[in-house]
Formats: structure tokens, C-alpha cells, sequence
């Protein structure tokens, strides 16, 4: 039999899904993370209007969408408050590729980067939280002057 260690976080996940280990058989803890991970999704077939089953992997230790804020807003704040998007993105790279795995790397069903998707759905939510301005030019990311960037608090400080 061979050992391996890990995280203490993925352990106690390991713990909650597999019946904290009363499960001794390998093969039953492996069910469990299994199904726990993947996920059936039911979705309409936009080629026939049916429903089909999408599977679909939960992705552990993917860096969350939440982290870019932060080098979202200091890319920016580089730029004056407003920037390219293309520009933002290099920056934001240099800030978070030390915190990305090969999850980040890897690309989405539609072929996007991870990582880059992440930072885009992080984006959509900026702009809903009113951080950034929705009436930028396409390609351009801008800071909405109208909103205290000191009411965020630091990217530390998160629960998640």
C-alpha cells in the first residue's frame, strides 16, 4: 500500500466526505470524492431544444474569482484609474501567477484560460458592485470615481 501526505485542508474535506474514514475500503472513499466532485447538470440542447446531462468537475484548488479584485483595482490605479484591458490583464498576471496552479493553466470547454476566465467573471462582478464603470469603451477597464475603494477590505482578510 502506498501513502501520500496532503493539505490539511483537502484531509478535512477527504474527513466530511468519506464518513470521517469509517469508510475503510479505498474503493468507497473513492465513490464518495467522485461523486462529490462531479456533478450532473441537466441544460437544453440549443441544437435540439432537449435536455441533456452535462457532467462537470468541481475544480479544487482553482484560485477564486474574488482574488483578482484586489490587482484588478492596483492595475488600474497604475494606469491612472483607467487602462486596456489587455494591459490590466498582463498586470494582474504578474500579481497572482505566483498563486496560480496548474487548474489556472488549464482551459475551459470553450477554450479560455482559467485563470483569465476568473478574472473576467471577477470583473463582471466589479461592475455590478459598482467598482467599476459600465459605460467604458470596449477593451477599456475603468475605476467608477463615485466609489470608496476603502470600504473594500484587504485581499488577506477573506474568509474563503
Amino acid at each position: 500500500m502506498k501513502t501520500i501526505e496532503v493539505e490539511d485542508k483537502l484531509y478535512e474535506t477527504l474527513e466530511e466526505l468519506a464518513i470521517p474514514f469509517k469508510e475503510t475500503s479505498a474503493s468507497m472513499v473513492l465513490d464518495r470524492i467522485i461523486s462529490h466532485y462531479i456533478s450532473c447538470e441537466k441544460e437544453i440542447d440549443p441544437a435540439c431544444d432537449k435536455p441533456r446531462r452535462r457532467f462537470v468537475l468541481r475544480q479544487y484548488g482553482k484560485l477564486h474569482h474574488e482574488h483578482y479584485r484586489i490587482p484588478i483595482i492596483e492595475a488600474l490605479q497604475q494606469f491612472g484609474g483607467r487602462g486596456p484591458s489587455r494591459d490590466v490583464r498582463e498586470i494582474v498576471f504578474s500579481k497572482v501567477k505566483d498563486r496560480l496552479n496548474e487548474i489556472d493553466y488549464s482551459k475551459t470547454t470553450t477554450g479560455i484560460i482559467r485563470w483569465q476566465d476568473a478574472m473576467r467573471c471577477e470583473r463582471q462582478q466589479m461592475l455590478k458592485d459598482g467598482i467599476l464603470k459600465k459605460n467604458s469603451p470596449r477593451g477599456i477597464w475603468e475605476l467608477n470615481p463615485d466609489f470608496d475603494l476603502s470600504t473594500l477590505k484587504p485581499e488577506g482578510n477573506d474568509s474563503k
